[in-house]
C-alpha cells in the first residue's frame, strides 16, 4: 500500500505505557486523594495516573488524534519457553533480572486504565503478550484504518526502532534532549526518530556507541553480534565478530559485495566506514619483502606527481581516492628513496 500523505497534522498516536508509569513512580512529587475503593474511603496515590494521562491527552491533542495505548501484562508461557531452550541462558530465565512491578506502580497503572477506558481511549492489553507486541499489532491495524496517517510511536524500547519507516517515527525517551521535525510535533523529553536520522541517533546509544549501524539495520546487526537479552545467539564464533568485521558485512549487505581488490575505509579509532580503497598487490607495484622492508598499517596512501606514496589523513577524508595503495602492504620506503637518489647521481655525472 503505498503512502500518501495529505497533511502533517494527521497522526495516529501509539503509546508504550509502561515506560512512562516508570518514570513516574520515581519521580520525586507524590499526588494522592482521596476515593472511594469498594465503598471504602481511603487515600490514593495517583502520581501515575495523573502524569501519563495528562501526557497522553497533550499528545493526542485533546483527542483529536486517534490514540492507542499498549500495556504489559504478565508472559509466564514465554519465560516457560526460554526457560526450556536456554536454561542457563538469560540469567536463568526470560529477562530475570528485571524486576517485578511493585504493588504500588501495579495499582497505579491499574487506576491510570481505568480512567483512560472510562475516557474513551482505546487500551490494548493481553495475557503472555508485551506492550511491544501490541504496539507492533497496532501498527498494522493504523496503517489500514489510516494508510495516509502519520504514525506516532511513543517508548524508551530501542527494540521499536526498527518499526521507523516512512509513515512510522519512533518518538524516543531522552534524558537530555527535545526534538521533532516541527515544534507542534515535539513531545518533552523525546526524539524523533525517522528514516533521516535513524543511524546518529542509533549510534548514539550506549550499545551501540562507535559502531556502524545505518538505517534499517538494527535487527540484522543483533542477528549478526547476537544479544543476550533477548537470547539472540549469534551465528558466528565467539568473538571473532568484530565491530569492524561487522560494519563491513553490513556495508556490503547495502552496496553490494566488495570483490577481492577492494575493502572499505576506517578512520583511526573508529568502526564507522567512510570510504573504499584499493587492494593493490606487491607485484603490481613492484614491492618486495625483504629485512629492511618498513611496515605502515592502519593508513591509505595514494601515488603523488612523483609517483611516489603519500601518506594521508584518514581523520580528515577530503581526498580524491585515485590510484589508492591499500592497507597493510609493505612500503619499501629505503627501496624508493635510494632508486630516486641514484637517478640524482646519474643527473650529476652527466652534467
Amino acid at each position: 500500500m503505498t503512502f500518501k500523505p495529505t497533511s502533517k497534522s494527521d497522526r495516529v498516536i501509539i503509546v508504550d505505557f509502561n515506560h512512562m508509569a516508570h518514570n513516574f513512580s520515581y519521580a520525586g512529587v507524590k499526588l494522592s486523594r482521596t476515593m472511594k475503593v469498594n465503598g471504602v474511603s481511603q487515600v490514593v496515590d495517583t502520581t501515575i495516573a495523573n502524569g501519563t494521562i495528562k501526557n497522553i491527552f497533550n499528545w493526542s491533542k485533546g483527542g483529536k488524534h486517534p490514540t492507542v495505548v499498549c500495556f504489559d501484562r504478565p508472559c509466564p508461557c514465554r519465560k516457560a519457553y526460554f526457560m526450556k531452550e536456554q536454561p542457563t541462558g538469560v540469567d536463568g530465565e526470560y529477562k530475570g533480572k528485571r524486576e517485578s512491578m511493585g504493588n504500588s506502580m501495579f495499582e497505579g497503572v491499574s487506576l491510570a486504565q481505568d480512567l483512560l477506558e472510562k475516557g474513551g481511549v482505546k487500551c490494548v492489553y493481553m495475557h503472555n503478550w508485551e506492550a511491544d507486541d501490541l504496539v507492533f499489532l497496532a501498527i498494522q491495524r493504523a496503517k489500514e484504518q489510516y494508510p495516509n496517517h502519520y504514525i506516532d510511536v511513543i517508548t524508551n524500547d530501542a527494540d521499536m526502532l526498527p518499526l521507523v519507516d516512512e509513515q512510522v517515527s519512533v518518538f524516543f525517551r531522552s534524558k537530555k534532549f527535545t526534538w521533532a521535525e516541527s515544534k507542534d510535533l515535539e513531545k518533552n523529553r523525546y526524539i524523533q526518530v525517522t528514516p533521516s536520522n535513524f543511524q546518529e541517533v542509533v549510534e548514539g546509544l550506549s550499545a551501540f556507541n562507535n559502531l556502524y549501524v545505518p538505517y534499517n539495520t538494527l535487527l540484522l546487526y543483533k542477528i549478526l553480534r547476537g544479544d543476550s537479552a533477548d537470547g539472540i545467539v549469534s551465528p558466528f564464533p565467539k568473538g571473532s565478530m568484530s565491530p569492524r568485521r561487522l560494519a563491513t558485512l553490513i556495508w556490503q549487505m547495502q552496496h553490494g559485495k566488495l570483490n577481492d581488490r577492494y575493502s572499505l575505509l576506517f578512520p583511526k579509532g573508529s568502526n564507522i566506514p567512510y570510504g573504499v580503497k584499493e587492494l593493490a598487490t606487491k607485484d603490481e607495484y613492484a614491492f618486495s619483502d625483504d629485512e629492511d622492508a618498513i611496515y605502515i598499517d592502519e593508513h591509505a596512501f595514494v601515488l603523488d606527481a612523483d609517483g611516489l606514496p603519500r601518506t594521508v589523513d584518514i581523520d580528515n577524508p577530503s581526498f580524491t581516492l585515485h590510484h589508492t595503495v591499500s592497507t597493510s602492504i609493505v612500503i619499501l620506503v629505503k627501496r624508493l628513496l635510494l632508486k630516486r637518489l641514484r637517478l640524482l647521481v646519474k643527473r650529476v655525472e652527466l652534467r
